[in-house]
C-alpha cells in the first residue's frame, strides 16, 4: 500500500503537516498584496474536513498522535471560554520536559462580548501565557467587530511581556471591541527585543502627559496603524488620529530605526513623521479617502519607496508624475473580498485607474483587485 511504499520521515515531514497544519502559524509579517489571497495567513472560512482530518492522522498510529499533537498546538485559535479553560486545563497537566505547549508559536483569541463575565477573567490567559514561552504571535481580536468597548487588562499585558517578551515577534489588535493602554503596550514592547511587526486598531488611553522617549523598537519593520473607531458614548475619549503616537516617533530619528512598511487608515494632519521616518519606508499603505491633500506632498519624502498600496473608495488620488523608486502600486478594496465582474468593467476600471495614477516611473507591477469573468 501507499503507506509502506513512503519513508516514515516523508509523511512526518511533508504529507501529514499538509493536511492538518494551519497556514499562517510562523507569519512574523502581514500579508504582501501582490501575493495570492490567504497564501500566508488562514482563510476566514474554515475547512469543514479539518477537524475530522486531524483526528484521523491522530488514531493511525502513536508516533502520528504525536507528531499531529505538535501541529494542532503550533496555532491556536480561542473563541470561547470553555475552549480556552479546556487548553489551560490540558496544558497544566502536560508539566513534563516534552509539553505541547513548547510547540505553540501563534494564538489567535475571538472571544466575543456575549462570554459571561464571571468566567471570562483574565486569568485563565493568564495561565495560559505562562506556559507558552515560545509563543511568536499573539493576535488579538476580541469583543466587538463594531464598538470600541474595553481595554486588553494589564495582567495580561505582563504576562505577555514576562513570559513571551523574548519570543514575541508579532503584536496585532486587529478587533474593535479591545485595545491597550499606552502605558501598557510601550511597556510591553520594551520587554519585545526581536518584535518586527505591531498592528493597531486604537490605543485605549493616552497619557496625559508627553509620551516616554525610550521605545527604541529596533527590530520593528511593520507599524501598521487601523480605523480608529468611533465611541458610542462619551464612556471612552478616543483621539481621531493616530498623531499623538506619530509625533512620538517623529521625535527622533533613532526610533525605529529597521522600519521598512508602514501602513495607516487614518492619514496624520501633519508631516512630520515622514520628514523623519520617510527615507526608511519601503512599502506604504493608506486609503484614498484620507490621504488626498497630503499624499502629494508625502510621497517625494519617501525617496526609497518600491510598494504603493492605496484603499479605494469613490475619493480621486493625485500623484506627483514621477518617483526614482517605486515599483508596485496595488489598488485594493476597503473589504478585501475576492469578486468577478464582466470583463468591459475590468478593463474600464484598469484603464481608468492607470490614467489617474499618471506616473511617469518604471512600475513592475500593478494590483487591482477586479477580477474578470463571462456575465
Amino acid at each position: 500500500d501507499l503507506f509502506s511504499l513512503l519513508p516514515p520521515e516523508i509523511w512526518v515531514s511533508r504529507i501529514i503537516p499538509f493536511v492538518i497544519r494551519l497556514n499562517g502559524r510562523n507569519s512574523v509579517h502581514l500579508e504582501d498584496p501582490f501575493l495570492p489571497p490567504y497564501s500566508t495567513e488562514l482563510h476566514p472560512v474554515a475547512d469543514p474536513g479539518l477537524k475530522s482530518d486531524r483526528a484521523a492522522v491522530s488514531l493511525v498510529c502513536r508516533s502520528w498522535r504525536y507528531v499531529a499533537s505538535q501541529i494542532i498546538h503550533e496555532y491556536l485559535i480561542i473563541r470561547t471560554i470553555p475552549q480556552l479553560q479546556a487548553i489551560v486545563q490540558k496544558l497544566e497537566e502536560c508539566q513534563d520536559s516534552e509539553s505541547v505547549a513548547d510547540f505553540v508559536q501563534r494564538i489567535d483569541f475571538a472571544i466575543q462580548p456575549d462570554s459571561d463575565p464571571q468566567t471570562a477573567s483574565p486569568d485563565l490567559i493568564v495561565r495560559l501565557l505562562k506556559h507558552t514561552k515560545r509563543l511568536m504571535i499573539y493576535v488579538n481580536k476580541n469583543g466587538s467587530d463594531y464598538t470600541p468597548e474595553t481595554q486588553t487588562p494589564s495582567t495580561v499585558m505582563q504576562a505577555l511581556a514576562e513570559h513571551c517578551g523574548p519570543s514575541l515577534q508579532r503584536l496585532e489588535w486587529s478587533n474593535v471591541g479591545e485595545a491597550p493602554t499606552w502605558h501598557d503596550l510601550a511597556d510591553l514592547c520594551r520587554r519585545t527585543p526581536n518584535l518586527k511587526t505591531l498592528h493597531l486598531t486604537w490605543i485605549f488611553s493616552y497619557p496625559e502627559e508627553p509620551l516616554e522617549s525610550n521605545l527604541e523598537l529596533p527590530y520593528l519593520e511593520t507599524l501598521s496603524l487601523g480605523l480608529i473607531p468611533d465611541p458610542i458614548d462619551n464612556v471612552i475619549q478616543l483621539p481621531t488620529t493616530w498623531d499623538p503616537l506619530l509625533n512620538y516617533f517623529a521625535s527622533d530619528p533613532e526610533l525605529l530605526p529597521s522600519l521598512r512598511r508602514f501602513e495607516i487608515e487614518i492619514f496624520p494632519t501633519n508631516l512630520r513623521f515622514f520628514r523623519v521616518h520617510g527615507f526608511k519606508i519601503r512599502s506604504f499603505r493608506t486609503t484614498n479617502w484620507s490621504a488626498p491633500p497630503m499624499l502629494p506632498h508625502t510621497l517625494p519624502l519617501l525617496r526609497n519607496l518600491e510598494t504603493l498600496i492605496l484603499t479605494q473608495s469613490t475619493e480621486y488620488v493625485t500623484l506627483p508624475s514621477s518617483h526614482p523608486s517605486l515599483r508596485r502600486i496595488c489598488v485594493a478594496p476597503f473589504m478585501e473580498d475576492q469578486i468577478t465582474v464582466p470583463p468591459r468593467l475590468f478593463h474600464t476600471a484598469v484603464l481608468t485607474v492607470s490614467k489617474k495614477l499618471n506616473l511617469r516611473c518604471l512600475v513592475d507591477s500593478f494590483c487591482l483587485f477586479i477580477s474578470p469573468s463571462t456575465v
